[in-house]
């Protein structure tokens, strides 16, 4: 016989359903699991640094302003290689002829008078009856004109400036002596009876080269041999026109025959730079 309270059935609260011990532990696990996890995932958030954020717009570049143009650079003076050694003011360099070879720019004065003849050593002016020029187109007002010469047979050599045709203009000449004088003629009349300037310098070597040059500047006319001046006179005759050059080979009634060759080389003109 069974005892009493022990029928083999389940006590009712025996059954299946929890009781509040069982609950609580169950809540508090699962706290604790809750706890444990959002404690690990924090830990995680903490070490990635947080959520990706969403990636921001690409700002739209801005347009660059277009660079304004650099100003121009001032242009510096043009300086030539040939440095005028007379007058810096004439620093143009306005004819630079070595004179080897026909620049086109020269003529014969007179072919009755004589020849010009271009060659390797320079320009062949040879008078055939007394004197002869050889004529340039290059015309100037103002400017410094120098050549390089060597007397060759002739008695005297020179420049002609501020030529102006038919036989007017003013002209430098040198003789073997040293004799060196400056004057000027209109329609084939010299200026005269005295010559504008008339000087003597120690007489030259017949056989070396030598340096003739005037400055012209309005009326100031400057003379200067081998790079040293000589004098300088005022007159206002002529204002411009052409440079040549000048041979002599002596007049007839004084025992030459008139014939004579003076080799040119490096005429150079300068004018002002403005």
């Amino acid at each position: 016989m069974a005892e009493e309270g022990n029928t083999g059935k389940p006590d009712k609260d025996s059954t299946d359903k929890p009781t509040k011990d069982h609950t609580l532990r169950t809540l508090i696990v699962s706290g604790v699991v809750v706890a444990f996890a959002t404690a690990v995932f924090g830990w995680i958030f903490n070490v990635n640094g947080g959520p990706t954020p969403p990636p921001s717009p690409t700002p739209s570049p801005s347009p660059s302003p277009s660079p304004l143009p650099s100003p121009s650079p001032e242009l510096s003076p043009v300086v030539d290689a040939v440095v005028n050694p007379y007058l810096p003011e004439h620093s143009r360099l306005a004819m630079n002829d070595a004179l080897t070879s026909d620049s086109g720019i020269w003529s014969n004065g007179d072919p009755n008078s004589g020849t010009c003849v271009f060659d390797g050593k320079g320009l062949h002016a040879k008078a055939t009856n007394y004197y002869h020029q050889c004529h340039s187109s290059t015309s100037a007002s103002d400017f410094t004109y120098e050549v390089e010469f060597e007397f060759g047979t002739a008695r005297v050599a020179g420049l002609l400036f501020r030529c102006n045709g038919g036989g007017t203009g003013y002209y430098v000449e040198v003789g073997r002596s040293g004799h060196i004088w400056l004057n000027y003629g209109i329609d084939g009349k010299n200026h005269g009876p005295e010559d504008l300037l008339d000087v003597n310098v120690p007489e030259p070597d017949v056989k070396a080269a030598h340096k003739l040059a005037v400055t012209a500047v309005g009326d100031v006319l400057t003379v200067y041999f081998d790079g040293k001046k000589l004098k300088s006179v005022t007159d206002k005759t002529l204002t411009s026109g052409t440079v040549s050059v000048l041979t002599d080979g002596g007049a007839a009634p004084s025992g030459a025959s008139g014939v004579g060759e003076t080799v040119f080389r490096n005429a150079r003109l300068w004018t002002p730079a403005t």
